[in-house]
C-alpha cells in the first residue's frame, strides 16, 4: 500500500496455447534458464577474483552483465540467442544481479544454478508488451499480428473472458509465463488497484493464534480447523501412490548401478509415469483445498472490519529444529504458517485493515490474559494461572494476549 491508497493485486490465470505456441513458450523458458545460468557463472567468476584479491569488484552490475552478454551473443556459434527477445535475456540478467545484490547484503544465501528438472519452468516478459483483451493475452515473443486465417496465432487463449482493458488504460507489472508440474500453462502479473474501504463500522481488535491442533483461534472464542476429513483421505491415497512410485525409483536406481549407466538414461515405464502424474495431481488437490480454506476463512475475518488484526509471528525453522519427534515435524510442515500470514497481509492491504505482527519473542502462550502473570506451561492444553485462578484453553489465552497488544498500543 502507498500514500495514494492503492495496492498491487496479483493475478494468476490459466492459458491454453496451441501446439506451436507451446513449442515457442518452451523455447523461451529454456533461453531464460540458459541466460540466467550464464550470468550467474559470470558473477561467480567475478566473486572468486574478489576473494583471491585479483579484483576490487565483488560482482558485475546489471549494465556490465548486459555488455558481456551482447559480446557473448554476437560470438560465433551463439546465433540462436538472437532469435529470442532481447528483453527476455535482460530480465534474466536482472534477476541474477538482484540475487547477487541480496546475497552481498546478507538477505539470502548464495544463488544456485537453475536446473531443467527442479527449477520452476518460467520466463518473464516486458510490461509494455503485455496486454489482455477479453479472452486473449499477448506478450513479447509471439508472432506479430497478421491478418487472415492465422490472425489469432499472435495471442494466447484464456480459459474465460476477463474485464481487463487494453494497454492504454491499465498498467501491468511483472508479467511472467510458467508451466506447473501437471503441464498446465499459466500467466501471472499484478496491477495497481484502489483499496476497497469497507462501509461497516469498526469493531474491536482481533487476535489470531496460529496452531497445529487448531488452525486458527480468534480472541472472540471462535476456532477454525482445516477440512481434516477430506484431507485425511487424500493423505492416505497420497501415501499409497508415493510408496509405489518410490519403489519404481528404487528399481531404476538399482538397474542403473547394475548396468553402470546414468539414472536419467534408464527408460521410465508407462505405469511409473502414470503414478507420477497421479502423485502430482494429489499434491495439487491437497494444496488447492488448503488454500481455498485459508482464503475464505481469512477473508471472512477481515470483512468484519476490526480496528486491527494482531497476528502471531511463528519461527517455523526454529520449531522444526527443536521438534522432539517425527510426527511433530510432519505436522509443522502441514501447518502452512507462512502461507496464512501472507494471505492475512494481502487481505488486510486490500480492504484497508491494519495488520500488526507480534514480535517473535512475545510470550503470548505464557502470559495470563487476565492478570499478566507469566509462567511456562509446556505442552499442556489448558492454561491455569496460580495468581488469579484463570482456567482457559491455551490457544484462546494466547489470542486474547495478542488482542491486548492492539488495545494497549
Amino acid at each position: 500500500m502507498n500514500d495514494n491508497q492503492t495496492y498491487h493485486h496479483g493475478y494468476k490465470l490459466r492459458i491454453y496455447p496451441t501446439e506451436e505456441q507451446k513449442e515457442l513458450i518452451n523455447k523461451l523458458i529454456g533461453a531464460y534458464r540458459y541466460v540466467y545460468n550464464w550470468g550467474l557463472a559470470k558473477e561467480q567468476a567475478c566473486y572468486e577474483e574478489k576473494k583471491n584479491g585479483l579484483s576490487d569488484k565483488g560482482f558485475y552490475s546489471f549494465f556490465d552483465l548486459c555488455k558481456l552478454f551482447k559480446m557473448h551473443r554476437d560470438s560465433p556459434g551463439n546465433e540462436w540467442l538472437k532469435e529470442i527477445p532481447n528483453t527476455t535475456a535482460r530480465l534474466a540478467l536482472r534477476d541474477v544481479y538482484n540475487a547477487y545484490l541480496e546475497f552481498f547484503n546478507g538477505h539470502r544465501k548464495h544463488p544456485k544454478l537453475k536446473t531443467k528438472k527442479r527449477s520452476p519452468k518460467m520466463f518473464k516478459t516486458r510490461n509494455d508488451r503485455f496486454c489482455i483483451d477479453g479472452d486473449r493475452v499477448r506478450f513479447e515473443g509471439l508472432p506479430r499480428y497478421t491478418r487472415g486465417v492465422g490472425a489469432l496465432s499472435d495471442t494466447v487463449k484464456l480459459g474465460f473472458k476477463t474485464n481487463f482493458a487494453r494497454l492504454d488504460s491499465i498498467e501491468y507489472m511483472g508479467p511472467s509465463i510458467s508451466i506447473d508440474n501437471l503441464g498446465n500453462y499459466w500467466v501471472s502479473f499484478s496491477i495497481k488497484e484502489p483499496v476497497q474501504e469497507l462501509d461497516k463500522p469498526k469493531t474491536e481488535p482481533i487476535g489470531v493464534d496460529l496452531g497445529i491442533r487448531k488452525t486458527m483461534t480468534l480472541s472472540t472464542g471462535e476456532t477454525f480447523t482445516r477440512p481434516n476429513d477430506k484431507l485425511t483421505k487424500l493423505d492416505r491415497r497420497l501415501k499409497k501412490v508415493r510408496d509405489h512410485y518410490s519403489r519404481d525409483v528404487k528399481r531404476r536406481m538399482e538397474e542403473a548401478n547394475r548396468t553402470k549407466t546414468k539414472y536419467e538414461d534408464i527408460p521410465v515405464s508407462n505405469r511409473s509415469q502414470k503414478r507420477l502424474t497421479k502423485l502430482r495431481k494429489l499434491y495439487a488437490r491437497i494444496t488447492n483445498i488448503k488454500n481455498n480454506f485459508y482464503h475464505e476463512t481469512i477473508k471472512s475475518i477481515v470483512l468484519r472490519n476490526p480496528e486491527a488484526i494482531v497476528l502471531e509471528t511463528t519461527r517455523t525453522k526454529e520449531m522444526r529444529r527443536t521438534a522432539k519427534c517425527k510426527q511433530l515435524l510432519q505436522e509443522l510442515h502441514k501447518a502452512n504458517f507462512f502461507t496464512m500470514a501472507k494471505i492475512f497481509e494481502d487481505k488486510c492491504t486490500r480492504y484497508g485493515v491494519t495488520l500488526i505482527k507480534a514480535d517473535p519473542q512475545y510470550p503470548s502462550t505464557q502470559l495470563c490474559s487476565n492478570c499478566g502473570y507469566k509462567q511456562r506451561i509446556g505442552d499442556k492444553h489448558i492454561y491455569r494461572c496460580p495468581q488469579c485462578g484463570l482456567e482457559m484453553d491455551r490457544d484462546l489465552n494466547a489470542a486474547l494476549n495478542l488482542r491486548n497488544l492492539a488495545i494497549n498500543s
